[in-house]
């Protein structure tokens, strides 16, 4: 690591830790969350959920794999703790999959920053995907394995969302940064597009 001035905007201090945040795949008839979000644990400590019609696009959530025994997790759900599939994490990782892994499924298990603006479900697939690693990805022992993401949609136009993205370790700090570009099918194309 180099010692430099410049940084990732700090997330803001007041955000509610994870047992104050609400589930971010609250279920809802009107917006099913994706099958895959049974393997994480995601709370919304600021923004909007998915399908929620919100306004800001701006999102923190505390994300981190489910069915990992986090050491000095008060959080943990009584079925994770409980299960005897659950397996010892280090680091906040997952036991036999590298902590880089991990730590790229995390990054890639949120819905796009646009999709809180959505009254109802609709397809969305990413166009371009790239994350840069910071610093080693641990979060702070104390924390239960819970690692602050932000997902913020920077603009949509014609089909497409572009958003930024963060992921903070302990205190706050970055430890990796990504940027990527969601396809939004939200309307059926019409005759002359479906022709292309």
């Amino acid at each position: 690591a180099f010692h430099s001035t410049m940084g990732v905007d700090d997330p803001p201090a007041a955000l509610p830790g994870p047992d104050a945040s609400p589930s971010l795949f609250a279920s809802s008839a009107a917006f099913p969350p994706p099958v895959f979000t049974q393997h994480f644990e995601a709370r919304l400590a600021q923004g909007g959920a998915p399908g929620s019609g919100a306004e800001e696009s701006d999102n923190f959530m505390w994300v981190r794999h489910k069915g990992v025994d986090y050491p000095s997790s008060s959080s943990s759900s009584s079925s994770s703790s409980s299960s005897s599939s659950t397996t010892r994490g280090t680091d906040g990782g997952v036991p036999g999959v590298d902590d880089d892994v991990a730590l790229l499924c995390l990054a890639d298990m949120p819905p796009p920053a646009i999709v809180p603006r959505f009254t109802e479900a609709a397809p969305v697939s990413s166009c371009t995907w790239i994350v840069n690693f910071l610093a080693r990805p641990a979060p702070p022992a104390s924390s239960g394995g819970w690692f602050l993401l932000r997902s913020k949609a920077e603009g949509a136009w014609a089909g497409y969302s572009s958003q930024d993205m963060a992921i903070y370790g302990a205190e706050n700090t970055p430890i990796a940064v990504g940027r990527q570009c969601v396809a939004i099918f939200d309307k059926a194309p019409t005759q002359s597009q479906s022709r292309l």
